[in-house]
């Protein structure tokens, strides 16, 4: 008796051993960081990387990558939750290995949709009427099994509402003011200055104030940094100064004349020296899901602008990427707002600016002098329309500039392209 024991045991074991390795087995995870990827290849665009990006479909959502982005970051700023990181992954199946992205591989960006079953089950169909049933006795109705009452379940499909506006460009990007700022609360010093350069989220960090200058636990601020004059590039005026605002901070502890702090939220690092100024709670801007592309209208004769600057003194960017353009509250911006992004092209200066489709070896218009000379007078005359590369939505008006998210791209999107409100 005890040795059949012993062989129902030991088979339990095994099988739950089984199922545990079958489990992890059956549970995708993402390989080790490892080294740097090898075999680099320079793509169309300029760009270098191990992979060999798709090409996606027009008018889907992507996301081309910066320098310093991460699947964590990009899941946080498009799905408003970084742990949701592996959906992104799942989606762009041609990186092979999310901890390494490449500046300029196009990434799909997808909106998660939630399932959820409605508070309320709809009722069972009423059941034929049954006929006139023979008594049954006491013990027949103990011995006869209760059939359980199957109800249907119904679910339904519930959209999630998705923003341009993120905390990463309305608290973690910068601003363009017309006159120089003046600062005198700053971040003097880190609680681990001696070992790094950088703050991040959850540093902590000293202030040069405290309770007597009305600094008190549970403030917030904005971190701001100094950037330099921005100039049109195409009309060369100036425009104003740039600030990088790279986060936020909390105070935790005020004494008299100083306070300590910790960074709750950042985008970039922030550094020993920083300026702060008081926090303030901005709109998040719901995306329009009905608004689509408008890749080829015309001028309408409302305002245009420039794209006089970028974050991180990038020059170009595509879909996802911020920019700042020189009109603002003088032209009645208000956030919401779809711009169209356009460069003009101009008329032919050179006779040999293009090469000819039709030159071949056994097909030569240069024979035909009628066609040639016809060809090359068209050419030299032609206009054409504004070449339109993208889109914008302003998401931060100021005083003589606004920031503005691309929301569709084309093309690049570039400082100096032009821009209208549409």
């Amino acid at each position: 008796m005890k040795n059949a024991a012993k062989i129902v045991f030991l088979v339990i074991v095994l099988s739950l051993t089984a199922a545990i390795i079958l489990a992890q087995q059956a549970t995708p995870t993402a390989p080790p960081k490892g080294a740097p990827l090898k075999n680099l290849a320079k793509q169309p665009d300029g760009h270098w990387t191990p992979y060999t990006p798709p090409a996606y479909p027009e008018g889907s959502q992507i996301h081309v990558v910066q320098s310093g982005d991460t699947l964590w970051a990009l899941a946080r700023q498009y799905l408003n939750n970084p742990y949701l990181w592996p959906q992104i992954w799942e989606k762009n199946p041609y990186i092979t290995n999310p901890h390494w992205i490449y500046p300029g591989d196009p990434i799909l960006i997808e909106q998660p949709k939630l399932v959820e079953q409605p508070a309320a089950e709809a009722p069972a169909e009423a059941a034929a009427p049954a006929e006139e049933a023979q008594p049954v006795s006491s013990n027949q109705q103990r011995m006869m099994p209760t059939e359980p009452v199957r109800k249907p379940v119904t679910f339904q499909v519930k959209e999630v509402d998705t923003f341009y506006s993120t905390d990463a460009e309305l608290y973690g990007s910068g601003r363009i003011s017309p006159v120089t700022l003046t600062f005198d609360t700053f971040i003097v010093g880190g609680e681990d200055e001696k070992d790094q350069r950088y703050l991040t989220e959850g540093e902590i960090v000293y202030l040069n104030k405290g309770m007597r200058q009305n600094i008190f636990p549970g403030q917030r601020f904005q971190v701001v940094r100094s950037g330099g004059e921005v100039n049109n590039p195409v009309t060369g005026k100036f425009v104003g100064y740039y600030y990088h605002e790279p986060g936020t901070v909390k105070v935790l502890i005020a004494h008299d004349d100083n306070a300590i702090a910790q960074v709750d939220f950042c985008s970039r690092p922030v550094f020993i020296g920083d300026a702060l100024v008081p926090f303030v709670e901005k709109e998040r801007l719901k995306v329009d899901k009905a608004h689509k592309f408008q890749r080829f209208i015309g001028d309408n004769g409302k305002a245009t602008a420039n794209i006089v600057a970028m974050d991180d003194n990038r020059h170009v960017t595509g879909g996802g990427g911020l920019v700042y353009v020189d009109m603002g509250q003088g032209a009645n911006l208000v956030p919401g707002q779809f711009c169209t992004v356009y460069y003009v092209q101009g008329k032919f200066r050179k006779t040999d600016e293009y090469q000819s489709t039709t030159v071949s070896e056994n097909f030569k218009p240069g024979e035909d002098p009628t066609f040639t000379a016809a060809s090359k007078q068209a050419l030299r005359q032609r206009e054409i329309p504004r070449i339109i590369t993208g889109e914008l939505v302003i998401i931060e008006v100021y005083e003589n500039t606004a920031k503005a998210k691309v929301i569709a791209a084309r093309d690049i999107v570039e400082v100096g392209n032009y821009v209208q409100l549409q």
